[in-house]
């Protein structure tokens, strides 16, 4: 059953990589939910990223920078976009310094889903490192799809902090069609992919658990 979830979870990762790919630029939409949601992605060389988001008329609603600064330069790009109604299809292009990838002309598409409030705290937490295994891999991406017998999540994702440290809260993980929560459990499996650009990057999977006050930590992930 576990080699039937990897499988899945393999073919999930290449749909998106295949339908959102169109500069080679390894876009994943993640975190979204009924007012907002996180577009990432990486580029060759270090740039200015931002994203120009439209509605349905494919009106221009708003342009929105990098978490980490509007001034931010780096080859790992990283947006969150709040604000969204729910129920409603969003269009969007992507900008990498002076270069824009529009999908072929068609815009990038990603609908918000139904207001849901989580309950609880369930909160996984690791450090990550690169190759050196001394100097923490800041910057760098994680993201999680949770899994079980039957079902798995929508991605979720979050930025290494300055300490090289990442956590997650899975209680926010909604279904694969970021409609309804994903009601996670401690039986879960983690299947992790950490994106650093240029820095290296690193998949691995872990039952899922909580950092207990950063007393359970996952052991350390060092970047390939």
């Amino acid at each position: 059953m576990q080699k039937r979830t990897l499988i899945m979870i393999i073919c999930m990762y290449l749909c998106i990589l295949t339908t959102a790919n169109a500069f080679d630029n390894r876009l994943i939409i993640s975190n979204v939910t009924d007012t907002k949601m996180t577009i990432s992605w990486v580029t060759e060389n270090n740039c200015i990223g931002k994203i120009c988001l439209s509605d349905a008329t494919q009106s221009l609603v708003k342009t929105c920078y990098d978490d980490r600064g509007e001034s931010f330069v780096g080859d790992t790009h990283y947006i969150t976009i709040s604000g969204l109604k729910r129920n409603t299809d969003y269009f969007f292009s992507i900008v990498s310094g002076e270069e824009m990838d529009d999908n072929n002309g068609q815009q990038y598409q990603v609908t918000t889903g139904n207001s849901v409030i989580p309950m609880g705290s369930f909160q996984p937490a690791g450090q990550i490192f690169l190759r050196d295994r001394t100097t923490v891999a800041t910057h760098a991406i994680v993201y999680i799809v949770i899994s079980n017998e039957t079902e798995q999540s929508a991605p979720i994702s979050t930025l290494v902090d300055q300490s090289g440290f990442w956590f997650v809260e899975l209680v926010n993980a909604r279904q694969n069609n970021n409609e309804q929560l994903f009601r996670v459990t401690s039986s879960d499996i983690l299947h992790v992919s950490v994106e650093g650009g240029v820095k290296g990057k690193y998949s691995v999977e872990y039952i899922a658990r909580d950092n207990n006050g950063g007393k359970d930590l996952y052991p350390p992930i060092i970047l390939e």
